[in-house]
């Protein structure tokens, strides 16, 4: 098949009914990095782990790990990458480089609207009439943050490039992704772009997706056990 093969699992992480008590030790490799953190966001790290664990096993390659700033890798032949935030958690194994990241829209802040480029602007006012800053607003500012933080993973480098310094234009569409969502290109400040989709998980939930097209994407529910 030609064109990037990326393979995307989603799951709604279910309140306080995951990982089973006991069972947290035992194969999450970041396990120490979570100390402290939130129990949310202790359960959905883990749930993130446990999926690309899956992965890795549906791409027939060694274990994952993770690198100092935290991104996943694994042996030759896949790369990964993961996100959660709200109620959902994704992660994504893909033949070429790719960065994925899903925003609960009702947690997005007005502060946002200072970092969007002109094209973004312009489709939240088409979008969202009114007065930038009510929470109609929500899911063009979860977009604009989406976009930004799947093309810095993408590109390797996480959250160490502020934000603010990305450049973000409305972009070709690509039809083969099944999202069915809008696509941006996203500029570094090193000169390199990549392309970002985004599409919805569901009613409060943006997914962006960067990656070089033309791509194939199967999206399928991921049963925790």
């Amino acid at each position: 098949m030609d064109g990037t093969q990326v393979e995307v699992l989603v799951t709604e992480l279910p309140d306080d009914q995951w990982p089973p008590p006991g069972d947290q030790l035992d194969w999450c490799p970041r396990v120490a990095a979570l100390d402290g953190r939130r129990p949310a966001d202790r359960r959905r790290s883990l749930a993130a782990d446990h999926m690309l664990r899956d992965l890795c096993r549906r791409w027939h390659v060694r274990g994952h790990w993770y690198r100092p700033g935290g991104q996943p890798a694994c042996g030759p032949g896949a790369h990964l990458t993961a996100s959660h935030d709200g109620t959902w958690v994704v992660a994504a194994a893909a033949d070429r480089p790719l960065g994925v990241d899903v925003v609960d829209c009702r947690r997005a802040s007005a502060w946002v609207t200072a970092i969007m480029s002109a094209d973004e602007l312009d489709q939240a006012h088409a979008e969202q009439p009114g007065t930038p800053g009510s929470r109609a607003w929500g899911r063009a500012w979860g977009r604009a943050w989406a976009v930004r933080e799947a093309a810095l993973k993408r590109a390797g480098v996480g959250m160490s490039i502020d934000p603010r310094a990305l450049t973000v234009a409305r972009g070709p569409d690509h039809s083969t992704l099944c999202l069915g969502g809008t696509w941006w290109t996203v500029g570094l400040p090193d000169g390199r772009t990549t392309p970002v989709a985004v599409g919805t998980v569901d009613h409060d939930h943006v997914l962006a997706l960067a990656v070089e097209p033309p791509v194939t994407v199967r999206l399928r529910g991921h049963h925790l056990s």
